[in-house]
């Protein structure tokens, strides 16, 4: 007989394998945002403003600014400080997502990157990727590979750490 319990399924969920897909396009996308903060720091601390070669008449414009118009908000702009700024997100970002890589699973693991689906779920564009993997993220199947039953925190909420918890 080779009954495997509930509490510890042999293989991993096929969801496993799609958050490693998304943590690994994440890595991309914060990767090309970090070639983008190394460029924006090797520009020169005027690369906004129009050389000085061309004539006033042509760098002005007679056109009614709109709402949509941010060139009051980006003028004077360092752009070396702005790569700075970026280069700290994505290396931030980048340690985030990577750091779920190495992690084994456990309770931890689960909530963790549940936290890093949420930085997902923040960008309309990842929605059609982060909502099915979050769907089946917060399956029973899921959450028993990582060792992560709720019904066990509640146990211990409710009669203490020394309790031990039913088997499910």
């Amino acid at each position: 007989m080779n009954q495997s319990s509930p509490q510890s399924p042999q293989r991993k969920p096929t969801v496993v394998n799609f958050f490693y897909a998304y943590i690994t396009f994440m890595n991309l996308l914060f990767l090309i945002m970090f070639a983008y903060a190394l460029f924006a720091i090797s520009l020169p601390p005027d690369a906004d403003q129009p050389p000085q070669d061309v004539p006033v008449a042509t760098t002005q414009t007679t056109t009614q600014s709109t709402m949509f118009d941010n060139d009051e908000f980006l003028q004077g702009a360092d752009p070396q400080f702005v790569g700075q700024i970026l280069a700290i997100f994505n290396i931030i970002m980048l340690t985030l997502f990577t750091t779920s890589y190495f992690i084994k699973p456990n309770r931890f693991r689960w909530v963790y990157n549940l936290i890093l689906l949420a930085f997902g779920f923040l960008n309309i564009c990842l929605w059609p990727i982060v909502i099915p993997i979050l769907y089946f993220w917060l399956q029973p199947q899921c959450r028993l590979y990582h060792k992560f039953s709720p019904l066990d925190v509640y146990h211990r909420q409710h009669f203490g750490p020394d309790v031990e918890p039913p088997k499910h």
